[in-house]
């Protein structure tokens, strides 16, 4: 934001002042003071800025100035700023908004019948109207950031000073330019949470397929161990089989070699018999012989 030229018309001690900082001999500088006599209208210049950037001023928030037309209003009211015995007053202020484009913003100050009417105007250099409470937006700065930075009332700068640590960061980042990186910032750190607690829960997911893993691994060893066991069993049970299949081959081989026994006895007795009998027939031929032969 950047103040290009300022005009007042009865406010205060001002009768009217045109002061355009991009003409000679404030053009090229930099930085200037303003001085004068006590009520020349020093403070009035910087009181007239504020008052048409933001409709109030903090200044005449110490005393009520007396006269008819300012008895029923606030202390903080501009109206107290008109001129004694003026009828029309205002102050104008023409800048640079953050968007780098032109704008005038003014506030009128109207007596009628003893009451002070306040118009207030804020428009692009083209002519088009805009909200005045767009001000802020357009400047980068609310009222309360403005007086405290750029435009500190007399007396007041230990305002700024003793504001809490979150008030001074949000104003010099607006006035800096880097609130974008606070933005930034706060998007990377929400990102990082966010990342974090994905990270936590997938660590739980984890650790809980660990521990069931681990229950699995105990059963599946349990289970190893009682295969181990039935294993060690058959095999035993295997031994008992093997002896039993030599025991029954040997009673086979028992059993046919007690057949051929069995049958070569048969035989043998077959034998004998057929022996007994010639044995018998030869017997009864000897005794027939005998009968024959004396």
């Amino acid at each position: 934001m950047k103040i290009e030229k300022l005009e007042i018309k009865n406010i205060t001690s001002i009768e009217y002042a045109d002061i355009d900082f991009t003409k000679d001999p404030l053009k090229n500088e930099h930085l200037f003071s303003i001085c004068g006599e006590t009520g020349s209208g020093k403070s009035t210049l910087l009181d007239a800025i504020v008052m048409a950037l933001y409709a109030q001023t903090p200044r005449f928030s110490k005393f009520i100035k007396e006269g008819k037309k300012h008895e029923e209003l606030d202390v903080n009211d501009i109206r107290n700023t008109l001129r004694q015995d003026c009828q029309e007053g205002f102050v104008k202020v023409d800048f640079i908004g953050n968007d780098n484009q032109r704008y005038s913003s003014k506030v009128v100050m109207k007596m009628k019948n003893d009451t002070i009417k306040i118009e207030r105007e804020l428009k692009k250099y083209n002519g088009d109207i805009i909200e005045f409470e767009k001000n802020n937006e357009i400047i980068g700065l609310t009222y309360e950031q403005f007086v405290k930075t750029v435009i500190l009332p007399q007396n007041e700068f230990s305002q700024f000073l003793k504001s809490d640590y979150n008030t001074k960061i949000n104003i010099l980042e607006k006035l800096t330019n880097t609130e974008i990186y606070n933005k930034i910032g706060n998007k990377i750190r929400d990102k990082f949470k966010k990342c974090s607690e994905e990270k936590e829960k997938l660590q739980d997911s984890l650790d809980a397929v660990k521990m069931e893993l681990l229950d699995n691994i105990d059963e599946v060893n349990q289970q190893k161990n009682n295969y181990e066991e039935q294993k060690i069993k058959q095999e035993e049970e295997i031994k008992e089989i093997e002896k039993k299949k030599d025991w029954l081959k040997k009673q086979n081989i028992l059993k046919n070699e007690l057949r051929d026994l069995e049958q070569k006895l048969e035989k043998l007795m077959a034998s004998e018999e057929e022996i007994n009998k010639i044995k018998e027939e030869l017997e009864n031929v000897q005794l027939i012989n005998k009968d024959i032969i004396p």
